[in-house]
């Protein structure tokens, strides 16, 4: 998915999403580019019959603790001041 970042940030940007939910949305498009090599699946491949797995996959992943901390600055995360 990473060829695909800049122009989804685009796209969010101009439709006037604010910087913080363009980056959680493009979080969530990592995720999938994550799940999909890890199914080893393409973009293409990723339809509406994609999303339940996806999601179940995400959400075990957060379960057992799997999923990655956000970086420092990020809601959850102390700043180092």
């Amino acid at each position: 998915m990473a060829p695909h970042i800049a122009g989804i940030d685009a796209k969010l940007a101009a439709a006037g999403y604010t910087p913080g939910t363009r980056r959680g949305m493009l979080k969530i498009v990592g995720d999938v580019g994550r799940w999909l090599n890890e199914e080893r699946l393409t973009a293409a491949d990723f339809d509406e019959s994609a999303v339940a797995p996806f999601r179940a996959a995400r959400a075990g992943a957060r379960q057992v603790g799997r999923s990655r901390p956000a970086p420092p600055g990020e809601p959850g995360q102390p700043v180092d001041r």
